[in-house]
């Protein structure tokens, strides 16, 4: 089950549209700059436990 899809496909027609965001795309280096522009601007942020437990640890962040 991908998880994007499905928000695209069930939130496809809503106004506004709502933004989601798959971590797991987006270098390690660049994963800070989209976390913040996440943060400012709303949306949903998708990312596994794994992905988490590593950002909430402090790894994968540079």
């Amino acid at each position: 089950l991908n998880w994007t899809n499905e928000f695209e496909y069930w939130l496809n027609d809503i106004e506004p549209p709502v933004d989601n965001y798959q971590l797991t795309t987006i270098k390690a280096n660049l994963r800070v700059t989209h976390l913040n522009y996440w943060y400012e601007h709303g949306g949903v942020m998708i990312m596994g436990y794994e992905m988490y437990r590593r950002l909430a640890n402090g790894f994968g962040l540079k």
